[in-house]
């Protein structure tokens, strides 16, 4: 898969660690240092393939349509699950991390976030 890498501040929503419009990935620059740096990468890049399987589908509904968003979110952070480290809780990343993460983009509650991750 193609896609543009830049470490950025700009552009990057508050809060987040990344971004992605179509095929351009926006990391923060202070990234590069966390253990799970490319997980971060591989979050953004299960959006560009999101983006890919329907562009127009993608752009009306991302971030307009909270069950769309939600199922986008949960995908893109089970892939960068894979790449955090095994002594850390992925239960602990989800909930505190991941679940208030979505909440804040949807409005849903993170503790039903959470229940979409299943067992993992």
């Amino acid at each position: 898969m193609l896609y543009t890498l830049t470490y950025t501040n700009d552009g990057i929503p508050e809060g987040a660690d990344g971004f992605t419009k179509f095929w351009f990935i926006k990391i923060r620059p202070e990234c590069k240092r966390k253990p799970g740096h490319l997980g971060i990468i591989a979050h953004e890049q299960v959006h560009i393939q999101q983006f890919w399987l329907n562009p127009l589908w993608h752009i009306l509904m991302y971030g307009r349509n909270k069950k769309y968003t939600i199922a986008c979110e949960v995908e893109a952070y089970k892939m960068q699950l894979l790449y955090y480290p095994y002594s850390e809780s992925k239960a602990g990343y989800i909930s505190e991390d991941f679940a208030p993460s979505i909440s804040r983009k949807t409005g849903v509650p993170a503790a039903e976030i959470v229940k979409m991750f299943g067992n993992l």
